[in-house]
């Protein structure tokens, strides 16, 4: 196996972070294990990974021996792959970020590159909304006996359905009156949305700069007058909403049929292969990945770059960092705000939260935690879709100390730092 990768591959190192910040890394030249303070730069003759989770159970502190089984793992993995009928040559990538990205657009970059760049005004919408799942736990500190349902590969399903995004630019704009739900357009809108019905927290997540994209305020206002949820369009001389053209709006699918499909029937056939799920359940993220660069005062005038506060100049100040001992300046790419030209990122959060609260709404009272697109109940549940599945983890007699931190009592499962 290992003639196999050095005859086909440049070398590759494979690590991970230890708790005082050093790395313990392997490496494919010499087939050993040692620790580094910071990883050596990826370049055309080396490739760096991580060592992914290996099972759903796999998040204490990894071990040398993880290390090990891992790299085996992954050797095993990639031979798999590159001999499959796509040819996915994942230990040539320059990372499992590259991996990730470039086998998506080996299929999807014919289909989004026509798609206008997406502006920094654009970008400072995006990211004011909510990005992140529904966190929600009953009460702090709490013992009880629940069942947990997962949603098996929700971001892919997402990724090739019919939800719609925009192709170009929308259109600031200062709303004087809400629209109905019937009536709302595509994009963003600046308001208000408040409730004080705890079943509400269950299946909505709430934006702390007031932004919601039309998929998560349609959701609030389908529910108000059962939650009793107030919605408020924010009136402040400033625009208070970020629309688009419904001529302008694609199905997601229209862009991804042809990369999911691919690597959905080579999931079926390689199980067991963590690395092809990972090339599908970690797209949505890295296609998101931003475009900042860090720079000090002095890197910023040798490079003449053209920053300020404003989107008119190259690179747009997000944010001042002193250090004491040194100074950084965040610095965000205005004409490429984000490395893929995807609109992806507001709406597939949003999505994948509704997808999540119609699992709570089954049985909302005896919703006792919620985390991201697994939710545990007081009863067993029954569901239709065959992509809910019991949930291992988070199933038997549970105590809870955060919605994060917990340990499972029945099987001995504890979260890294539990104790």
């Amino acid at each position: 196996m290992s003639d196999y990768i050095r005859s086909n591959q440049v070398d590759y190192i494979i690590s991970f972070k230890k708790s005082n910040g050093k790395f313990r890394v392997y490496s494919s030249a010499t087939d050993e294990i040692t620790t580094m303070p910071l990883l050596p730069p990826g370049n055309a003759k080396l490739r760096k990974f991580i060592m992914l989770k290996q099972s759903e159970r796999d998040d204490n502190q990894p071990t040398d021996e993880c290390l090990e089984r891992y790299a085996k793992r992954f050797k095993n993995w990639c031979k798999e792959l590159n001999d499959s009928h796509l040819r996915i040559n994942y230990a040539n990538y320059y990372s499992d970020y590259t991996a990730v990205t470039c086998t998506f657009n080996r299929w999807s970059k014919k289909n989004y590159a026509n798609h206008a760049p997406i502006s920094a005004t654009e970008y400072m919408w995006f990211e004011k909304c909510a990005n992140f799942g529904i966190q929600y736990l009953k009460e702090k500190d709490i013992t009880t006996k629940v069942w947990s349902y997962d949603f098996k590969n929700q971001y892919g399903l997402i990724l090739s359905g019919d939800t719609l995004i925009p192709t170009k630019e929308g259109e600031e704009t200062t709303l004087k009156k809400l629209p109905s739900r019937r009536h709302l357009k595509p994009g963003f809108y600046h308001v208000k949305i408040t409730c004080d019905n705890d079943n509400f927290r269950k299946i909505f997540a709430f934006s702390k700069h007031n932004v919601y994209v039309k998929e998560s305020l349609k959701f609030a206002m389908k529910h108000a007058d059962e939650y009793d949820v107030s919605i408020e369009l924010i009136m402040d001389d400033k625009p208070n909403a970020y629309l688009y053209d419904d001529k302008d709006m694609v199905t997601m699918s229209s862009i991804t049929s042809e990369w999911f499909t691919n690597l959905t029937d080579l999931r079926s056939k390689l199980k067991g292969n963590k690395l092809i799920k990972h090339l599908i359940s970690s797209a949505w993220g890295h296609l998101n990945a931003d475009n900042k660069l860090y720079k000090t005062w002095e890197e910023i005038e040798e490079e003449k770059l053209d920053i300020g506060y404003e989107d008119g100049h190259d690179y747009k100040i997000l944010e001042y960092q002193d250090y004491g001992d040194r100074e950084c300046f965040v610095l965000l790419n205005t004409k490429n705000p984000y490395k893929h030209h995807i609109r992806l990122k507001p709406w597939v959060t949003a999505v994948a939260r509704n997808l999540t609260a119609s699992i709570v709404l089954q049985d909302i009272k005896r919703v006792v935690r919620v985390h991201t697109d697994c939710v545990s109940f007081t009863r067993e549940q029954e569901f239709d879709d065959p992509n809910l599945v019991e949930e291992e983890k988070t199933t038997g007699k549970i105590h809870w100390k955060h919605c994060n931190s917990y340990h499972n009592i029945t099987t001995g499962y504890k979260t890294q730092k539990y104790d």
